[in-house]
């Protein structure tokens, strides 16, 4: 979906990365695009072993298990899309 934000900007007359775009779901597309997009990439590996680890205990579980939050590995790669974005200083 950032390659399209990306390219709308660009029909738009936008440049990027006057306007920020980045993406989280870690989409190999990102690397290609113009500008490279700024990405978030899930560790997909470590996500599923959660999900099997935690559905696996809540089907051995004599109770309802109580909701948990599980954090899952990530990295961020910054790309050409956020690079050049100026923020204003407060006063």
């Amino acid at each position: 979906m950032a390659v399209g934000v990306i390219r709308a900007f660009h029909e738009a007359g936008l440049t990027v990365p006057d306007t920020a775009v980045a993406s989280i779901d870690g989409s190999e597309e990102g690397r290609y695009a113009t500008p490279t997009l700024t990405r978030v990439v899930p560790d997909k590996a470590a996500i599923a072993s959660l999900a099997v680890t935690s559905l696996a205990n809540r089907i051995g579980a004599q109770t309802t298990p109580r909701p948990t939050v599980h954090l899952a590995p990530h990295r961020l790669e910054v790309g050409e899309s956020t690079t050049g974005v100026r923020r204003p200083v407060a006063d």
